[in-house]
């Protein structure tokens, strides 16, 4: 199997992937210097460095990997992300929402390895070092929220508290902050929400 071949693990999606400036200069770096970090693979599947194996598709750059071979893939995933990136409280709340509402114990495949997921928002909050309550916030800005206000969330332009209460707005007064630029949309949500 070449790298390029390789599929996602359900887990490796608990962490937003990088977009924008971020993502370009990953790939510049990439492109100059190669693949420093290997991608960690679990069953067959990414489970830690999309974003490098990403950008080494793009950029023809080699991508080494190596295998986890533990029984917490969860924990290893997170605590890899929670050590590399500087995440706001309201990212690792939305991180922690969808290890809470993963299936317990097989996330989309049928490993034996991944019975020690969090089962509760109480446990995957926790796990991330976010209140409960945030996580339930979080738990409905994800089944509830139009993709503009998730995305703003995720990427950390928007708290989870300030999407909660975008949700709670007629649908009219949503309108113009689902219409923003993605860098301006919590701007316009809080400048709407302090009308009310």
């Amino acid at each position: 199997m070449s790298i390029g071949d390789l599929q996602f693990h359900p887990l490796s999606n608990i962490f937003p992937l990088i977009d924008g400036q971020a993502y370009a200069d990953l790939c510049a770096d990439v492109a100059k210097f190669g693949i420093r970090e290997p991608v960690w693979l679990y069953d067959g599947q990414i489970l830690d460095g999309r974003n490098r194996w990403r950008a080494a598709n793009e950029t023809g750059a080699e991508c080494p990997t190596r295998t986890y071979e533990g029984d917490e893939p969860a924990a290893f995933v997170v605590s890899l992300n929670l050590h590399r990136r500087h995440l706001s409280e309201s990212q690792r709340a939305m991180v922690a929402a969808k290890l809470a509402n993963m299936p317990v114990g097989r996330p989309a495949g049928n490993s034996a390895n991944l019975q020690n997921l969090p089962t509760s928002q109480s446990d995957a909050a926790d796990m991330l070092n976010v209140s409960t309550r945030a996580v339930a916030a979080a738990a409905k800005v994800q089944r509830e929220a139009q993709e503009p206000i998730v995305a703003a969330v995720e990427r950390g332009d928007m708290t989870v508290s300030l999407a909660a209460k975008v949700m709670d707005l007629p649908e009219e007064e949503q309108a113009p902050i689902l219409a923003a630029q993605p860098g301006q949309i919590a701007d316009v949500a809080r400048t709407i929400t302090k009308a009310h």
